[in-house]
């Protein structure tokens, strides 16, 4: 029994590998994690999902799984809610999603964290489940960003392959690099000993948004 899972499970990972080095385009699904088109007013699309436009409740369309989701509020006064899809597939490829939706002055009041009743420190971030009401409003609010973590770990090789060379690398530390491609709203985190991390974010809310991925 073992050994026919550690079989299947190869089985799944060598095909999402083979996708990304195929050369050949498959017809049957939405969108390619590298196959981004920029709106004349500068927001990426990808998956179907147009940033600072699509809304949370059509991720859930396109991605056909009901995300985990928390709420984030810091010492700035930042409040952005995190919905997690555990299980994404996209034209073959599983994956983990991130999908980030920054809270408007004119709902703060709505997801306002009930139980913070204490000053926060400096950089610090507090999280929390969502009630049912508020999860009804975030259904209609545009996401902000994307995180995209494939299921098997891509080398610099195929990632430049698909994605092209960034404009610019920014090093983290010894393994993990910032592959920078501005015009495309697109980061990726390259890291040599662990999995790798896609972004899609739109150049107005790049600054502000620092997504962490611990899933």
């Amino acid at each position: 029994m073992k050994l026919l899972f550690s079989i299947l499970v190869f089985t799944v990972l060598l095909f999402t590998f083979l996708i990304f080095i195929s050369p050949k385009p498959v017809h049957n699904q939405t969108s390619f994690p590298w196959e981004i088109t920029i709106t004349p007013e500068g927001n990426p699309k990808v998956f179907g999902l147009t940033l600072n436009k699509s809304t949370l409740e059509k991720a859930i369309e396109i991605f056909q799984i009901s995300p985990e989701m928390k709420l984030f509020e810091n010492n700035a006064g930042r409040q952005y809610l995190e919905a997690y899809f555990k299980n994404v597939e996209t034209k073959g490829i599983r994956a983990k999603v991130i999908v980030n939706i920054e809270i408007p002055e004119e709902k703060r009041e709505v997801f306002r964290i009930s139980n913070q009743d204490r000053p926060l420190k400096p950089n610090e971030e507090i999280k929390s489940p969502i009630s049912d009401h508020q999860q009804s409003v975030a259904l209609y609010l545009p996401i902000s960003t994307i995180s995209y973590l494939p299921s098997v770990q891509l080398d610099a090789k195929l990632l430049e392959m698909r994605f092209g060379h960034p404009l610019k690398i920014v090093k983290e530390s010894a393994t993990i690099e910032h592959w920078q491609y501005p015009s495309r709203g697109l980061n990726i985190i390259v890291n040599h000993d662990g999995k790798d991390v896609i972004q899609y974010t739109s150049a107005s809310t790049a600054k502000q948004n620092t997504t962490k991925i611990s899933h």
